[in-house]
């Protein structure tokens, strides 16, 4: 799943997503600043068994699977290397680069604040 609203209203996203069994959400949604409402995100989270990339992600993107669930502008074309980044500013710079060199990405990810996916978990 996506979420992208308010962040007061991610901690329930995320619970009403797990309900349903999703399995994975990508959180676009800033301002989840408060260390109380990381901590709800996270139960909300674990209680349905579901990982969390974000908050403040731009998205990710797998080329080879024609998936773009990113908001950053344009795409890019399917190739050999991945691309993961905590800076969404540095991922949509990539983009940009590799759209006018033409090199693809078999993967693109902006992990954002990573309160729960991180590098390790994606590598």
């Amino acid at each position: 799943a996506i979420i992208a609203c308010p962040a007061h209203g991610v901690v329930e996203a995320v619970g009403a997503l797990g309900r349903l069994g999703t399995r994975a959400a990508v959180i676009v949604s800033g301002g989840l600043t408060d260390a109380t409402m990381r901590v709800e995100l996270l139960a909300a989270a674990r209680a349905h068994g579901m990982r969390l990339i974000g908050p403040n992600s731009i998205g990710l993107l797998s080329p080879p699977a024609r998936l773009d669930a990113s908001f950053a502008y344009g795409t890019a074309k399917a190739g050999r290397l991945a691309f993961l980044s905590q800076s969404g500013a540095l991922v949509a710079a990539m983009l940009d680069a590799a759209s006018a060199r033409g090199f693809g990405f078999s993967g693109v990810v902006s992990m954002g604040d990573m309160v729960d996916v991180d590098l390790a978990d994606l590598i």
